[in-house]
């Protein structure tokens, strides 16, 4: 399976929302863990909280909007 490294969200790459794995986010409070594609254009974004409980929980979801996506190439 194909591993989702970063997406860009938005119709310019440019000045898109950047997305990747292993950002932190809300105030360094958690981390991007993983980034799905559950359907031909859905993507979710879940992240692990720092705080020590490990917790991981979806934290957004984008359907049908122009996402740029850059796969991992960590063909270890």
């Amino acid at each position: 399976m194909e591993r989702i490294k970063k997406i860009t969200v938005g119709p310019d790459i440019k000045d898109g929302m950047h997305y990747r794995v292993d950002q932190e986010i809300s105030n360094k409070e958690n981390k991007i863990v993983d980034i799905k594609r559950t359907e031909p254009r859905t993507y979710q974004i879940w992240v692990r909280s720092t705080d020590g409980s490990q917790e991981v929980k979806l934290w957004r979801e984008f359907e049908h909007m122009p996402v740029s996506v850059e796969y991992n190439l960590d063909y270890a």
